[in-house]
């Protein structure tokens, strides 16, 4: 008898290599992602302290790196729910496989995950990643619609707006998980133990239990949507802009370096935009034609958590050089009593000036 057919994925065998690979990749990338933006911005407060000029974007000087520095700890609940999820189904795998023995029958075996205390945490982690992602991808947006499409206005993000934002955000989103946890657990009680679905062993929640957790369903569902196609249209504005009329910098390594940022701002922005509108359109049309989840319909519901991995790779491509000067140099060389001054900076003082000035823009 297979036990892991009565364990967290239950039936859904494809589904266990694509979880782990999530965890295993997303988590130590997240994990290296947070630590480095953080010694990142210490490097640049222990030159700051030296009195020694730094023009490195950090999350406590850009508010679009701070919006980002937050959505890595979105990502990192996304991962860690993952990770979670995948352990446990090991574990319960192992838990009936020890408590039936080989010889039993479907009838028998009670569903002990879904009422567990690790679903709970699960399940205030994954929802609370999703919302979070969705966010602080729209604010990011709106950031850098202003920066493009409203280079000259007074209403720019300032780090005091961006660190109010992101709290809000926060504290919106954990408070609305936390609320509708609490509903599903409760409702959840009523269920028989015997009880084995595919979303309920994900910790997502059982939506249709009542009337009102089916209405706080659709508003966050509705609220996504309308997040998403926000997102979607002030993307297409960027991308129209920016074909119609780009900067021109008279410094190639500038021009390369506000591309970077860019090209990586809509990415993060489509995976996510994509991973949402994906899942959405197949649930819907799976549903028209078989009331039962399909196999297709199990795994594409694990899309949103390929964002977490997504993420931190698109930084750690389009910030390569960034993270390998900082590797190579960092606070080390700053606390050093003597200053070495590469040749390069001697020879094209005009390039940095001018790369100076593409950073100053993009921190505004």
């Amino acid at each position: 008898m297979n036990f892991s057919h009565y364990s967290v994925f239950l039936d859904a065998d494809p589904g266990r290599p694509i979880a782990w690979s999530i965890a295993i990749i997303g988590l130590p990338l997240n994990i290296f992602t947070i630590c480095f933006m953080l010694w990142e911005s210490s490097c640049s407060r222990c030159c700051q302290s030296k009195r020694q000029p730094s023009n490195t974007a950090h999350i406590l000087k850009s508010p679009s790196l701070w919006l980002l520095f937050n959505l890595s700890i979105s990502d990192l609940f996304g991962s860690t729910y993952i990770l979670i999820l995948s352990i446990s189904d090991v574990y319960y795998t192992n838990y009936y496989q020890a408590i039936h023995g080989m010889n039993t029958t479907y009838s028998r075996i009670k569903n002990v995950w879904f009422t567990s205390s690790a679903c709970i945490v699960a399940q205030i982690m994954g929802r609370v990643s999703i919302l979070m992602a969705a966010t602080l991808t729209l604010f990011m947006a709106i950031d850098r619609l202003i920066l493009i499409v409203y280079p000259h206005s007074k209403k720019k993000f300032t780090m005091k707006i961006s660190r109010i934002l992101a709290v809000i955000g926060w504290i919106c989103s954990l408070a609305f998980v936390i609320g509708i946890t609490i509903l599903h657990r409760y409702r959840i009680h009523f269920k028989s133990p015997y009880t084995f679905e595919f979303y309920l062993n994900l910790c997502l929640g059982d939506f249709g239990s009542t009337v009102l957790i089916r209405i706080l369903s659709f508003v966050e569902l509705a609220c996504l949507l309308i997040i998403y196609v926000t997102i979607t249209v002030i993307y297409i504005i960027i991308i129209w802009r920016l074909r119609k009329s780009r900067l021109e910098f008279n410094s190639r390594s500038s021009s390369v370096c506000e591309k970077r940022f860019q090209i990586m701002f809509i990415l993060i922005a489509f995976t996510n935009v994509f991973a949402f509108f994906f899942i959405s359109i197949t649930s819907f049309a799976s549903t028209n034609y078989n009331t039962n989840h399909t196999l297709f319909r199990k795994l594409i519901s694990l899309i949103p958590f390929t964002n977490p991995v997504i993420d931190p790779i698109l930084y750690l491509i389009f910030r390569h050089d960034d993270i390998r000067k900082q590797i190579n140099c960092g606070c080390f060389t700053n606390r050093k009593n003597t200053t070495i001054v590469p040749a390069s900076q001697a020879q094209d003082s005009k390039s940095s000036h001018l790369e100076r000035i593409v950073l100053t823009e993009i921190q505004k």
